[in-house]
């Protein structure tokens, strides 16, 4: 981008940042974010957490707080309360809303579950259902077990290319790497070849969708610079009729007559033509599998990333961990069945997806009418949102907030339901929280058997927050490895 457009990119801000302040009015019923700091918290990514942590502590928010996400003021849940009524509000008292996107991508976004809602929604559940269930997810295994144990093998020859020698790897591009790997095979059988190191021109369009740096962020805030004929608008045209193309080849390739792929997208076909009632129109199967990709790679590549910088900086957990897996099924590789009777790789997970969420700020909800919350009103066409940071840090919820304690989730000890909430709770939680769990245990399962995880050798072992909007995904987790003696 060059300066001219630069400059007159940062008066539009400074100038809408003003108009703001001035709309902006106090409120005795909420404690309200600052502009600057609503502003700071979307721009500079990597403070957001903090910003946010730190405006509920000074402020001793109860409730809801407001801020500014984009050009929209946004309703916060700050506790598992007020987020447990959030979600539990009917449909005809809100309705699922975007609230910041680039007009553009409508074409891949628009119609798909997250999105809609009533009837729309319940016909559409009936053609995910049954893509993801456990009959649907045992029959994924093979698929999954080949990438992890490539992915390893990748991990492998990157550690230890030169003999004698064990060099730090970076692993956040490499679950990058593998989970979109994973979803292109089970979504609708595509093998993208990252984890080879192909320039996939698919893959290479996705990345700029999904790209969230400093002019996507700026271009997502204020919409309409999308309208403009600038390059970054070109280049994200050119992607979606790609992204588009490739969906295309792929409804086509699983329509033909006397051919079945085991995944996804075949199941979704089939039940949208024995289940009476159930279809997608073609706008909404290019919705969906857009979604699919965009709830399940960053997300599972984020927390399997955190896992990594957890592991390594606690030989402690880990080792626990490794007697477990010892101790269930010895040497031998895990079976879909087996997944379950490793319990403290499972608190693993869990507390990772706590301190880590993937999903920092959630924004999704319209209302629909004048609601009240205790003593707090929220006015009709009103957006709400979940702060899952700030709920999953909260003082009176978790004691040692910034800890990471997996014995926080043995049985004797007691949480508030709404306290955890990674994938969200109630009925439009997210479809995928099973896909997306199976994947990290079997993933930490079959790299504990073959690796014991250390802190980097000539590296900072680094917990820094990402360059992204809405994703709490980690820079840089720099680690080494040690082989297991079997």
């Amino acid at each position: 981008m060059n300066l001219g457009i630069t400059v007159s990119i940062l008066g539009v801000v400074l100038g809408l940042i003003f108009w703001i302040m001035r709309k902006t009015r106090s409120s005795k019923e909420f404690k309200n974010m600052s502009v600057y700091e609503s502003f700071t918290s979307m721009l500079f990514r990597p403070r957001s957490n903090d910003i946010h942590y730190q405006f509920f502590l000074r402020n001793k928010v109860d409730g809801f707080y407001k801020c500014w996400f984009g050009t929209k003021l946004l309703y916060v849940a700050s506790d598992p309360d007020a987020a447990q009524w959030m979600l539990s509000l009917k449909e005809s008292s809100m309705v699922k809303a975007t609230i910041v996107q680039l007009p553009s991508t409508n074409v891949l976004t628009d119609g798909n579950i997250v999105s809609v809602d009533g009837e729309v929604w319940r016909r559409q559940r009936q053609i995910y259902n049954p893509a993801f269930n456990n009959t649907a997810y045992n029959s994924y295994f093979t698929s999954f077990d080949s990438t992890v144990n490539h992915c390893l093998h990748k991990l492998h020859d990157m550690s230890f290319r030169s003999a004698g020698q064990v060099e730090d790897v970076n692993v956040v591009p490499l679950m990058s790497k593998f989970t979109v790997d994973l979803l292109g095979k089970s979504i609708f059988g595509y093998d993208f070849l990252s984890l080879d190191g192909k320039l996939d021109e698919y893959y290479n369009a996705y990345k700029v969708l999904i790209n969230f740096g400093f002019t996507r962020i700026l271009f997502t805030i204020f919409p309409f610079l999308d309208k403009l004929s600038l390059p970054y608008s070109k280049q994200v045209r050119r992607s979606i009729d790609q992204i588009k193309e490739l969906f295309s080849i792929m409804i086509k390739q699983h329509s033909a007559p006397d051919t079945y792929f085991n995944d996804m997208l075949s199941h979704m076909l089939d039940a949208s033509k024995t289940q009476e009632g159930a279809y997608l129109t073609e706008q909404e199967f290019f919705a969906n599998l857009f979604i699919l990709f965009v709830a399940g790679h960053e997300t599972t590549s984020s927390a399997l990333s955190w896992l990594f910088y957890e592991l390594a900086k606690h030989p402690e957990i880990q080792e626990k961990a490794y007697q477990e897996i010892k101790d269930v099924l010895g040497d031998k590789s895990p079976s879909f069945d087996d997944l379950e009777k490793l319990e403290y790789v499972d608190k693993i997970i869990k507390e990772g997806l706590r301190i880590h969420p993937p999903v920092a700020l959630l924004p999704g909800r319209r209302t629909l009418q004048d609601l009240k919350y205790k003593d707090q009103f929220i006015p009709k066409d009103s957006f709400l949102g979940i702060n899952i940071f700030i709920i999953h840090h909260h003082p009176e919820h978790w004691e040692n907030p910034f800890t990471f304690d997996p014995e926080r989730w043995n049985k004797d000890k007691k949480h508030h339901r709404f306290a955890h909430l990674p994938f969200s709770l109630g009925p439009r939680m997210c479809i995928g929280s099973q896909f997306s769990l199976i994947e990290q245990k079997l993933f930490i399962i079959k790299f504990l058997q073959k690796y014991e995880l250390l802190k980097p050798k000539t590296h900072q072992l680094s917990g820094k927050v990402g360059y992204t909007l809405n994703l709490n995904t980690p820079d840089n987790v720099w680690i080494s490895l040690k082989e297991r003696k079997n």
